[in-house]
């Protein structure tokens, strides 16, 4: 929505302003929305929206919410930082703001594009571009991140620690170092997303992110398709995992290997075509594969690896899996692999070819 000016009213006193270190002026429109044309502290309950684009800012960071009930539109246009690895966006942290929502803004040139800490936000319909890190999270639980754009970031698309009950669907998460990584946050939600042409891993859940869901995306064309690691009673379903150069699914507790359960459930996915394994269990145990397509993988279609620590790895089994109902065919290495230290894994009623 863009503002008929000759109906935006100003007054003098605290709030937004043109300059940006001493804000002199509070302008509303119409509908009684605060509006922004300079980098600034929201410290008031309200409506807010970006009226121009703000270009090469050294503020850091640009635009920072210390205020609950806060709306920030950035109403298409575009936030630009100066490349400063340690710059944010915007900024958004709960010992001074809760039920946050940005929407409509391209943020681009800043360490993070936005940065969440601790806060209940919501960032919907957003573009974070050629940042260092596009979205960092931080000890926030309940944060929504939903048909947004983030793309040729240099580390990570989105980097959430201790993101809990996080929900991420209908985003393109495109070009980046990694993808999207997730770590200590149960209870997640990650569908419906394209993420595609990342250098490392297009998708991470890891750490204790239990009963976690990893479903309906298209993972394509990244260093590693999926990750992950110790996420207890979490499932993966339904998701296209393809022409990725390693492996497609790799999953494994990491520094920790137990035969503890991980009792993860990995249903009607489509993986094929990547580099190495279709699907690779590491020292992980109690798992469940089935009714996946699992083809035309340029390792094995499945490969359940224990260690006995004779190769530096740390010793681990992958035990108690069941592997039943796939249609595995057509991979450049044997469909299944239960290697030696890998015990009580049960294999059944598969299509191998």
């Amino acid at each position: 929505m863009q503002y008929d000016t000759s109906k935006v009213s100003c007054s003098r006193g605290c709030g937004t302003g043109s300059a940006d270190r001493h804000p002199i002026w509070r302008c509303h429109g119409p509908d009684g929305t605060e509006t922004i044309d300079s980098c600034t502290v929201i410290t008031s309950s309200g409506s807010y929206e970006l009226t121009t684009d703000l270009i090469n800012k050294d503020r850091d960071p640009c635009i920072s919410i210390q205020a609950d009930d806060v709306t920030f539109d950035g109403n298409g246009h575009t936030l630009d930082g100066v490349d400063t690895l340690q710059s944010i966006g915007i900024e958004t942290s709960s010992s001074r703001s809760s039920n946050v929502t940005v929407r409509d803004v391209t943020i681009s040139d800043f360490g993070a594009g936005i940065y969440v800490w601790d806060a209940d936000t919501t960032i919907t319909n957003v573009q974070t571009v050629s940042n260092m890190d596009g979205i960092d999270i931080a000890s926030a639980s309940g944060i929504t991140i939903t048909d947004s754009k983030i793309a040729q970031n240099t580390r990570q698309a989105i980097s959430g620690q201790n993101a809990e009950g996080a929900t991420v669907t209908d985003n393109v998460i495109k070009g980046n170092g990694d993808g999207m990584y997730l770590h200590d946050s149960p209870n997640s939600t990650v569908r419906d997303n394209t993420v595609e042409h990342n250098t490392e891993t297009g998708l991470s859940v890891g750490g204790t992110s239990y009963n976690s869901l990893i479903a309906d995306n298209k993972i394509s064309g990244n260093g590693l398709g999926v990750s992950v690691g110790k996420s207890d009673d979490s499932r993966v379903v339904d998701n296209t995992i393809n022409n990725n150069n390693g492996k497609g699914l790799h999953i494994s507790p990491g520094q920790t290997p137990s035969a503890n359960k991980l009792n993860i459930t990995v249903a009607n996915n489509r993986v094929h075509s990547n580099g190495d394994h279709g699907v690779y269990l590491h020292f992980a145990s109690n798992n469940l594969l089935t009714h996946n397509t699992i083809s035309q993988n340029n390792g094995s279609g499945v490969v359940l690896r224990g260690s006995n620590d004779t190769v530096g790895e740390q010793l681990g089994d992958a035990n108690n899996n069941t592997v039943a109902h796939n249609e595995i065919v057509n991979n450049h290495e044997a469909p299944i692999i239960d290697d030696q230290y890998s015990h009580y894994n049960t294999i059944y009623n598969n299509t191998l070819a």
